[in-house]
């Protein structure tokens, strides 16, 4: 699990904590964007040490900042190693925020910047 790296989008990422819970052991990271935590208990498979870049819109009208800001802000009190990130966008994924998510898989996964 050294190397995987779990993502997920809207949705996707509320979904993508939720399937922690079925694994042995935690992945190398999760990506968590422009989405909110399904349900207060968080991430399972060890999430105190789980590593997590959340990235959220701050104009986003489909998942509201503020869902973002309390999923991060959860995540934080169950022990996770966060990565936050916010950037002027609606519902989206932006140019910065991709160099941002490939700079942290790079460290994730030991590979150098390139």
């Amino acid at each position: 699990m050294a190397r995987i790296l779990l993502a997920g989008f809207s949705q996707g990422g509320s979904v993508a904590p939720r399937s922690l819970k079925s694994l042995e052991e935690p992945p190398a990271g999760v990506l968590a964007l422009s989405t909110y935590l399904l349900d207060a208990h968080g991430p399972g498979a060890g999430g105190h040490s789980l590593r997590i870049f959340q990235a959220h819109g701050t104009y986003d009208a489909v998942v509201p900042f503020a869902w973002g800001e309390k999923t991060r802000d959860r995540l934080l009190e169950l022990g996770c190693d966060v990565t936050w990130k916010s950037y002027p966008m609606d519902h989206a994924v932006c140019p910065e925020e991709i160099e941002d998510m490939a700079k942290w898989m790079r460290e994730r996964l030991g590979e150098t910047a390139s």
